[in-house]
C-alpha cells in the first residue's frame, strides 16, 4: 500500500444500520505484537500495538469519550455504544475491515490508527479521523440528502469542531469562523 485512508460504507434497513469501516495504513506488512489495555471503561477499549503506558491509554480513552460526546453535541443522528481503537506503529502497513449491524443510537466501531507514544499530533489526527468517519455513518442513519462533495466538506468541518471540543483548539482545515 502506498497511501493510507479509511472507507466507510453504510445502509439503513428496517431501523438497523449495516456498515463497514476499512482502515488502510500504508507501509510494509509485518507481524504486530498487540495487547488489550486495561482501559475499557465507558465504551472505549484500546488494542495497543505500540507500547503505551497505562496513563497514556487512559488519556486516549478519555479523549475518545470526549470526542463521542462532542460529536453528539453537534448531531443526534447516531450514538456510539463502544469503540475499539487499534494503535498501529508508524511505518507499519496494516489493513482491517470491521463490519457491524446495529441501531443508529448504539453503534459499535473499530478503527485502526497510527500512533507513537506521547504524540499529541497523532492523538489529534485520530480524533479527527474518528469524527470524519462518524459523519459518513450519520449521513446514512439520518437520511441526509447531500452530494458527496458536500458530505466531505461537512466531515472535514466536523473534524475541526470535535477537535476543538476535545483539545480546546483546532489545528485542522476549518477556519475559526466556520467552526
Amino acid at each position: 500500500m502506498s497511501v493510507s485512508g479509511y472507507m466507510t460504507k453504510a445502509r439503513l434497513k428496517d431501523g438497523q444500520l449495516r456498515y463497514s469501516l476499512s482502515s488502510l495504513l500504508a507501509g510494509p506488512q509485518r507481524e504486530l505484537a498487540c495487547s488489550p489495555t486495561k482501559v475499557e471503561a465507558k465504551g472505549v477499549s484500546l488494542l495497543d500495538c505500540v507500547g503505551i503506558a497505562e496513563e497514556e491509554g487512559a488519556l486516549i480513552a478519555a479523549q475518545f469519550r470526549a470526542a463521542s460526546a462532542g460529536y453528539r453535541g453537534y448531531s443526534d443522528g447516531i450514538g456510539m455504544a463502544r469503540v475499539q481503537l487499534v494503535l498501529v506503529p508508524m511505518g507499519v502497513g496494516y489493513r482491517e475491515r470491521a463490519e457491524f449491524i446495529a441501531t443508529p443510537d448504539q453503534l459499535p466501531l473499530k478503527l485502526s490508527l497510527r500512533y507513537s507514544p506521547g504524540s499529541e499530533p497523532l492523538r489529534r489526527a485520530a480524533v479527527r479521523t474518528y469524527a470524519h468517519e462518524l459523519v459518513h455513518l450519520d449521513r446514512v442513519a439520518s437520511r441526509w440528502q447531500v452530494s458527496r462533495q458536500r458530505e466531505e466538506y461537512l466531515a472535514s468541518l466536523m473534524e475541526s469542531c470535535v477537535e476543538l471540543e476535545v483539545f480546546g483548539d483546532s489545528k485542522g482545515y476549518a477556519r475559526e469562523g466556520e467552526i
